[in-house]
């Protein structure tokens, strides 16, 4: 009899201890993911892929046969610091199994130590609260700054009826990615016709010259239209922050204000003997324009830097490791911007599977276009499944 009376008292205190943890983790994923009881069946369906960080698994767990969240990989910074190649990150990605859909999601460090959607959403409502008296801004701006290529204007892109140029094009790439705001794009300015001051250099291994993206930050604040959420500003020419070689790209969420740069910015292995600018906008060049736009983009709608999953706001240290990381958001990530925008889950991956579809009709030279659309099918699917 005392030997029944322990067994049923263990089994009680087993129940107890399992409810606590469903208790638990679901406490955390509304403090990851927020509430989702008003939102589409598609939209809770993804974003309820989330609960998989909050979960300890293993390489042999079975995921199940429609399960989609083997898509969304845990987050593995990869430490680049100095030189690295694709092919040094893609041998850095087979070793360690982080493939595209072999590695179920693990939760890394607590919650509170990165930003959450409860985190970013108090953010958003502290600014919003301050903006109260202010018409609503819906608009994102694109600003092409000083003088490109004859081949940069010359580039089109058919996609069904329109003719595209490049900046068009990255412009409808943006509209899709950011559905539910409108994005814009303004007619270039030339920094030598403004009395803005922005600092320039000649690069001592390159000799080429390069902006100062602090500067540019107060220079394109100061061009922001009054309906303007934000403003990303897009050279040619490199570009640096203080104390810094060279970035990509970068935002000021204090100026509403980001950059890019695409002309001559992969420099880290740079050899005078064999070096050559870009000389064509080819499936390479697009995919860094779509990639740096929209992470870029992303921080200035107040998204830090991702750790929960793969994702396209995970933090890089060169050039070739930012254009290696995905370009979708995670569900953390994608649940702050469908708040932001206030988009539909599922139409959002149609019209970018449209997009992409056009893109890659025409620019057969980048295998990453055709993983976006494998990745999007699967995604679509599992979504109307």
């Amino acid at each position: 009899m005392g030997q029944t009376t322990t067994s049923l008292s263990s089994n009680k205190e087993n129940s107890e201890g399992q409810q606590q943890t469903s208790a638990s983790t679901e406490n955390d994923f509304q403090f990851l993911i927020g509430r989702l009881e008003n939102l589409p069946d598609s939209a809770r369906k993804l974003f309820n892929l989330g609960k998989q960080y909050l979960t300890t698994g293993s390489k042999n767990r079975d995921s199940g046969g429609n399960d989609f969240s083997s898509l969304f990989q845990p987050y593995l910074p990869l430490h680049t610091d100095g030189d690295i190649s694709t092919e040094d990150i893609n041998s850095t990605l087979r070793e360690t199994g982080t493939g595209m859909l072999d590695t179920p999601l693990r939760k890394s460090a607590p919650l509170h130590h990165f930003q959450t959607y409860i985190q970013w959403k108090a953010a958003q409502d502290l600014n919003n609260f301050y903006s109260l008296c202010l018409p609503k801004r819906h608009t994102i701006y694109l600003q092409p700054i000083n003088t490109f290529p004859e081949f940069v204007h010359s580039y089109r892109l058919k996609n069904q009826s329109l003719e595209l140029n490049l900046f068009e094009t990255v412009q409808a790439f943006l509209q899709v990615f950011f559905c539910g705001l409108e994005v814009l794009l303004l007619p270039p300015v030339m920094l030598d016709n403004t009395k803005q001051e922005v600092r320039s250099r000649v690069h001592p291994v390159m000799e080429s010259q390069q902006l100062c993206i602090n500067d540019l930050y107060p220079f394109l604040q100061r061009l922001l239209p009054p309906n303007g959420l934000c403003i990303m500003g897009i050279s040619w020419t490199d570009i640096y922050p203080e104390g810094h070689n060279f970035v990509l790209g970068e935002a000021s969420v204090q100026h509403q204000a980001a950059a890019i740069s695409f002309g001559r910015f992969e420099f880290s292995r740079f050899d005078a003997a064999t070096h050559r600018d870009v000389v064509e906008i080819n499936g390479a060049i697009l995919w860094k324009l779509l990639k740096s736009s929209s992470h870029e983009l992303c921080h200035l709608l107040g998204l830090q830097h991702c750790t929960f999953f793969q994702c396209a706001m995970n933090e890089s240290s060169s050039v070739p490791e930012a254009m290696e990381q995905p370009l979708f958001l995670c569900p953390v990530c994608l649940r702050k911007l469908q708040r932001a925008c206030g988009f539909d889950v599922l139409e959002r991956y149609v019209l970018l599977r449209k997009f992409l579809t056009g893109v890659a009709d025409q620019v057969s030279d980048e295998a990453k276009v055709q993983e976006c659309l494998v990745w999007l099918d699967q995604c679509i699917s599992y979504l109307n499944s």
